[in-house]
Parts: structure tokens; C-alpha cells; sequence
């Protein structure tokens, strides 16, 4: 992994990173910050390092619009399903769920003052985090220990011809690719 600073020289760090004696790997993980993403693909196209290289970036640089993507980027990006107004009905649904879910629980959730959830206990965030959807509009819902959500749809976008081809999809270590006969990486 490979850190730079705000005035790290871009060009330098990819030079750097891909010269033949550093080199460990041809497979690279882009995660910059937005303002930085035009600058370090135009230092990959300047310094010619598209050929036999696999160049990975996230879905906040997919979605630049930048004409700096070149043919052979890879990228993930959610599903269209996750649209902003489904991923709200869905999280309305999941605090329904759970609220619902507080009811039905014993009183040890509730502070004296009953019309009160006592939220300096871990409990009512537990019960949160363990609370799920079954079949809401974008998947089932459901998180992790640390509360990230367990299924998301992802689409596997390959750039080419200047344009985001969606070459497979992957959901919860589920994998399945879209065989594309121009595939460019």
C-alpha cells in the first residue's frame, strides 16, 4: 500500500510504483481522493503503463465523468436498484423494523421514564444492528458486527471505447460475469 501526501507529484508516485525493479505486482487498487483522480490516470496514459498493467478504481472516480478513464479501467459501482429514494424506503422500513422490534422486548430497553428508550445502553443498538429486511427493494438488509450492511449489488464496469461497459455484477461473495468479446484489460 502506497500513501501520498497533498503535494506529492502524481506522476512521480505512479512512475515510482511501476518501475520494473520496485515492481511486485501488476495489479493496482486506485482509492484517492476526488480532486486527485483525473490527475493520477492522466499520469497512467502519460506514462504509457495501460498495457499489461490492471488498473482498479473505486466508484466515486467511475463516476467523473472524467475523460481521463481509459479503455481496460476496472471499477465497481452499486446496483441502479440503489438509488437514493430506494435505499430510503428501505432504511424506513428497517427502523420500522426495529421499533416494532423495541416493543416486543422486554422493559430492560426502556428507561423509568417509559416513553424513553435508554440509548446509553448497547442494548437498543444491538437490537438495531441485528434487525433485518427480507426482500426490500434493494435486497435483503442486514449488517455486520460493526454495522455495515452485508449484501449490496455491485456491477463490475470495464471502460471501453471511452465508455463504462458493465461486465458482471457481484453480491455477498457472489460473482457472475457478462462475457463481453471486446473485454479490454
Amino acid at each position: 500500500m502506497e500513501e501520498y501526501t497533498s503535494d506529492t507529484n502524481l506522476t512521480s508516485l505512479i512512475f515510482n510504483l511501476t518501475t520494473e525493479d520496485r515492481l511486485l505486482a501488476r495489479v493496482f487498487i486506485i482509492h484517492t481522493r476526488f480532486k486527485d483522480i483525473a490527475e493520477m490516470l492522466s499520469a497512467i496514459v502519460r506514462l504509457e503503463k495501460t498495457e499489461n498493467f490492471v488498473w482498479i478504481i473505486n466508484e466515486r472516480a467511475l463516476t467523473t465523468n472524467s475523460s481521463a478513464l481509459f479503455d481496460g479501467l476496472l471499477g465497481v459501482r452499486l446496483h441502479d436498484s440503489f438509488s437514493d429514494e430506494n435505499l430510503l424506503i428501505d432504511a424506513t422500513q428497517l427502523i420500522t423494523n426495529t421499533f416494532v422490534k423495541f416493543l416486543d422486548y422486554p422493559s430492560s430497553f426502556w428507561s423509568e421514564n417509559t416513553s424513553v428508550i435508554d440509548c446509553s445502553s448497547v442494548e437498543p443498538w444491538q437490537a438495531f444492528i441485528k434487525t433485518k429486511v427480507k426482500d426490500g427493494i434493494t435486497g435483503d438488509i442486514e449488517f455486520n458486527e460493526y454495522g455495515d450492511r452485508i449484501e449490496s449489488l455491485y456491477e463490475i464496469i470495464n471502460i471501453q471505447y471511452g465508455q463504462p461497459e458493465v461486465v458482471g455484477t457481484y453480491r455477498s461473495n457472489t460473482v457472475s460475469w457478462k462475457f463481453v468479446e471486446y473485454c479490454k484489460v
